[in-house]
């Protein structure tokens, strides 16, 4: 990138002449730069996901790499060899994805940022939420649980479904769109047990 090129997020001081002389002299790497993209529709949500309401992002700005999920920076050329394997080999500049939009901003309040984690498939949420609801304890509230029958559902016509959802384990300390929620996975999964 060319020199004098600062990150445009407030508060970041990447790009700092001061900075990036200081970075060296610790013999530690300065981070990337990546120009804000030219498509005007990437460009509008680059503008959204910055907070910085004195000045408008343009195509010449740029942005940092510290406010890119890890996987939206490609820092690695992959190679498939012959015999199936891929070879790994280290970029000299860090790339940008395609699409990628910043949504890190460590310097500003955490409701800023927006962390998508992927999400697990839902048997093995409502599997997970049923840990916790089991192990956790709410003091001065009982937790009335109906166990879970372990024997393999048998669902030969619509009494025997209504029968099996009555052995579904209930935390009545969740609200009812929760609890529905958990029926309603703990139904899928087994259902899709049964394919």
């Amino acid at each position: 990138m060319s020199r004098g090129r600062n990150c445009f997020v407030p508060g970041c001081t990447s790009g700092n002449p001061n900075k990036n002389k200081a970075n060296k002299e610790r013999g530690e790497r300065n981070p990337s730069l990546f120009k804000a993209p030219n498509d005007p529709s990437l460009l509008q949500q680059w503008q959204k996901a910055i907070p910085r309401s004195d000045k408008t992002l343009s195509s010449k700005d740029a942005v940092c790499e510290l406010h890119f999920l890890d996987e939206d920076i490609l820092t690695h050329y992959e190679i498939k060899l012959t015999d199936g394997t891929i070879s790994r080999i280290e970029r000299g500049r860090p790339l940008l994805k395609e699409g990628s939009i910043p949504r890190i901003f460590p310097n500003l309040p955490s409701y800023f940022s927006s962390n998508k984690r992927k999400r697990k498939p839902p048997c093995v949420r409502s599997e997970a939420t049923e840990k916790v609801s089991n192990s956790k304890k709410v003091k001065g509230l009982p937790i009335n649980h109906v166990e879970n029958q372990t024997s393999e559902p048998n669902f030969e016509n619509e009494n025997e479904i209504l029968r099996d959802i009555t052995n579904v384990p209930v935390d009545v300390t969740d609200s009812r769109v929760t609890m529905f929620t958990n029926l309603k996975n703990s139904l899928i999964c087994q259902i899709v047990n049964l394919l």
